[in-house]
């Protein structure tokens, strides 16, 4: 707890809005002497009802992660909240340059990355965060993730197949440690 709050003293002296760090979504509803983190972030914000964008570029706007970052805003006290999705249209990018707290959920980073860069997204993150903004990233919890990671290991496991087969159909031979098939 002594690194969050010195962290949070850091980038309050750099001028700069907290930037949280969340290795599951589960933190979201996190609470500290009974209250819910994110209270105290909202109570941080100026207004009543400051917005909150959540984006799931990374996860390609899988909706069930979407509900999760609606109950964790309602919870704490966002009653504005809004998806920012991948196709980023106008009403996207205006309710973005209004959001005081920005999420941005776990999943594929290059997806993500991919998606921010061509859209302009990233340019209106930094600029919202320089601005005072708040920033939450919430990696995907183990069984979020397990898709995306079981995905990754098939695609790994064909590539080293066909790498393999090929060599042996050039060279007639088979690579070390693999048998042949009966």
């Amino acid at each position: 707890m002594a690194t969050l709050t010195t962290m949070t003293v850091a980038t309050s002296q750099a001028d700069l809005a907290p930037l949280y760090l969340f290795a599951d979504s589960q933190l979201l509803f996190w609470k500290r002497n009974g209250k819910l983190l994110l209270e105290s972030v909202r109570e941080s914000l100026a207004g009543d009802a400051p917005p909150a964008a959540y984006i799931g570029a990374s996860n390609g706007d899988r909706p069930e992660f979407y509900e999760i970052f609606t109950a964790a805003m309602n919870a704490a006290g966002f009653p504005e909240h809004r998806m920012i999705g991948s196709a980023f249209t106008a009403e996207d990018r205006e309710f973005l340059d209004r959001a005081q707290l920005i999420l941005l959920a776990g999943g594929d980073v290059r997806l993500g990355w991919t998606t921010f860069e061509k859209t302009g997204m990233k340019e209106q993150i930094l600029a919202r965060y320089a601005s005072g903004a708040v920033l939450v990233e919430a990696s995907a919890s183990p069984a979020e993730s397990e898709p995306v990671h079981a995905a990754s290991a098939a695609q790994t496991q064909t590539r080293t197949a066909s790498a393999s087969h090929g060599r042996e159909r050039r060279t007639g031979r088979r690579p070390a440690g693999r048998a042949k098939n009966t």
